[in-house]
Formats: C-alpha cells, sequence, structure tokens
C-alpha cells in the first residue's frame, strides 16, 4: 500500500507522500503494546511515530 502511494506521488501529486508519512505513523502506533504483538523495543514505536509525524509536517511545509 505504501509503494503505491509513494508511486503516486511521483506521478500525481506531493499530497501522497505527506499523506503516507501520516497514515506509516498510525500504522507504528498498532505496533504499541496495545496492539500487534512484535519483538519491536518499546521506545523504538514513539521515535518512529514522530519521524514519521514530523517529515509529513516538514512535507506539508514545503508542499504549502
Amino acid at each position: 500500500m505504501f509503494f503505491v502511494i509513494a508511486l503516486c506521488g511521483l506521478t500525481l501529486s506531493w499530497w501522497f507522500p505527506v499523506a503516507g508519512h501520516f497514515a506509516h505513523g498510525f500504522r507504528d502506533l498498532a505496533h504499541h503494546d496495545h496492539g500487534v504483538r512484535t519483538r519491536v523495543r518499546s521506545w523504538y514505536v514513539s521515535a518512529c511515530v514522530a519521524y514519521d509525524w514530523l517529515v509529513g509536517a516538514f512535507l506539508v511545509g514545503y508542499v504549502c
């Protein structure tokens, strides 16, 4: 799904990567202790969510 969003960003609109980064942050939240059980370290989830959303916010500023 994220590959298709990236391709749409290359061909259609820069808003697709923005939406993709925010959506990936929500996907990362699913790996929290209350979501899908994985062997991911607990600090990594919040770091990945913060990174995804910061890049998404940067892209919003860049696109606008």
